[in-house]
């Protein structure tokens, strides 16, 4: 996927995401991380066979590195328990709708890419193809009479 400005996201084997920046980069995956400076691995929690524990690791990472971070991300262990939560608290989840919706459409459309073997591009605010890429049919499916989305 090419994003606006050039940012670009690759379907590959390994981390669920893999975040590149000028200092570093960070790998992340469901209770597994590593997080790398400079070409070296700094921390980093995969499996207890390691010899790392992960709360261990994460709490060197964020006091050693993110400190003084302009941008700090909110902590859910559970995106249910935090939904269930947020249904009480009145606030928003971590994975909100339009969090959780955008991540699914990106997913849809490489399905698509990977099944029809085409090339696409994206319209997210009119939420369709862009210049003639894509064919309509591929956003729906045939609903069993009388049910239909308008």
């Amino acid at each position: 996927l090419v994003y606006e400005k050039g940012i670009k996201v690759h379907h590959m084997d390994g981390f669920g995401i893999h975040f590149y920046g000028s200092e570093g980069e960070v790998k992340v995956n469901r209770g597994r991380f590593e997080f790398h400076r400079g070409g070296k691995k700094i921390a980093g929690y995969v499996d207890r066979e390691d010899g790392t524990n992960l709360t261990t690791e994460l709490r060197r990472v964020e006091d050693e590195y993110l400190k003084n971070a302009k941008v700090k991300l909110y902590v859910s262990q559970s995106h249910t328990r935090d939904f269930l939560d947020c249904v009480k608290s009145r606030k928003r989840p971590i994975t909100n709708e339009e969090v959780g919706g955008r991540s699914a459409i990106c997913c849809h459309l490489l399905n698509q890419i990977y099944y029809n073997h085409a090339s696409i591009q994206w319209n997210p605010k009119k939420m369709r193809f862009a210049k003639g890429s894509g064919k309509p049919e591929w956003l729906t499916k045939n609903y069993r009479a009388p049910w239909n989305v308008a």
